[in-house]
């Protein structure tokens, strides 16, 4: 019996120390700043070359002049934030231009795990029509993915920059102040070209700035290359993106906005004249003058005004008492009252004089006591 046990220990150990496993190492992103900030690292290189950098969620009216605004497409959604740009550039501003991938949501490892999530066909165009505006009024035609590695032509000398999308121009030609360009074709990556005093910079793709491929090639270089066209050292990244908050809804919830409006109009057509039937009045009928009187006395009890409810009564039995012959100011007033009605004195100074009759009993004694003498010294 022994043996056995000794002979299943020993094949269980060689058994386990048979056994091998694999270790998979998977690269998730980043964390912390560098994942909620896309450009962080461009930031960082621009700061040790001596630029003033700032990020910024939207554009204000206080552009710096000379200075460079790095933003994302998106970013220019309406009509008036794109002519106050372009007005900022022909003045000496100069915009960097992000076409696509310039999200600070997107997450640049679970792209390139997942490359069929956003994959489209090479000559598929995808205009987003929250960017049209600004799209015509730089004579863009369209955007689409696909592309490699293209050679970047500056005025001194050329760099191999990987673009991962493309875009066309209107016409097919070119800005005529165009000095930095990378194109294959009618298919361009990377075009810089003077507007005004300042400059506009096109990137089909922000990928080669992003923090996950700032570091190969000649990514850095070429950043750095770009901004060094501008007149000044500030640098604006613009993380913003010109969603409106009714464009969200329509766009996600637009099922429930159709609900509630058909509710609204049916219920303006049950409620408002003219739209449908009208309804005879409720008829709440009438109050005789004991419920009224009932109804005030009781909001006058609920609101501590007692001394209103037994003023008239008092006011009744002096007046009464002093045809009678007998003087209101007397000290004894309430005691030779008393003695004429044959009631007690204690009674009738209370009924008569008494400041705080907040019990309910009390007070419908003194109303009972009141109205006897009324009775008594009236006959």
């Amino acid at each position: 019996m022994r043996a056995a046990r000794h002979f299943l220990a020993l094949a269980m150990a060689l058994l386990l120390f048979g056994c091998s496993g694999e270790e998979i190492e998977i690269e998730t992103g980043y964390r912390g700043k560098a994942r909620r900030d896309p450009f962080l690292a461009a930031e960082r290189l621009l700061e040790e070359n001596r630029y003033h950098v700032s990020t910024h969620t939207w554009l204000g009216d206080n552009l710096p002049d000379g200075a460079t605004l790095i933003a994302t497409a998106q970013s220019f959604g309406n009509r008036g934030t794109t002519e106050n740009v372009l007005d900022w550039v022909s003045g000496g501003g100069h915009l960097v231009l992000l076409l696509d991938g310039g999200e600070t949501f997107r997450d640049d490892w679970e792209h390139e795990q997942h490359p069929h999530r956003r994959k489209h066909d090479d000559d598929t165009p995808h205009k987003q029509p929250e960017r049209s505006e600004l799209l015509e009024k730089l004579g863009i035609k369209e955007t689409k993915d696909g592309g490699g590695e293209l050679l970047v032509k500056l005025p001194d000398t050329t760099a191999k920059v990987k673009f991962p999308a493309r875009f066309t121009w209107e016409d097919g030609q070119e800005p005529a102040r165009t000095d930095i360009s990378s194109a294959d074709g009618n298919s361009v990556a990377l075009a810089s070209f003077r507007r005004g005093a300042g400059r506009i910079s096109i990137a089909a793709h922000a990928d080669p700035f992003r923090n996950r491929h700032l570091g190969e090639g000649e990514n850095a270089w070429l950043l750095l290359r770009l901004v060094g066209r501008s007149h000044g050292y500030e640098v604006w990244f613009l993380n913003g993106v010109s969603v409106s908050f009714f464009g969200m809804l329509w766009e996600h919830g637009w099922m429930a906005l159709i609900a509630a409006a058909a509710l609204l109009a049916v219920w303006l057509w049950k409620s408002l004249p003219r739209f449908g039937p009208l309804q005879a009045p409720e008829d709440t009928g009438t109050r005789d003058f004991a419920e009224h009187l009932s109804l005030t006395g009781a909001f006058l009890w609920q609101h501590r005004q007692r001394a209103q409810l037994i003023a008239p009564m008092r006011e009744a039995v002096t007046r009464a008492a002093t045809r009678r012959g007998f003087n209101r100011s007397d000290n004894d007033f309430p005691e030779k009252l008393a003695a004429f009605a044959q009631m007690d004195a204690l009674r009738v100074r209370a009924a008569l004089l008494s400041e705080n009759i907040a019990d309910p009993r009390h007070f419908l004694r003194a109303i009972q006591d009141l109205r006897a003498l009324h009775e008594k010294v009236s006959a």
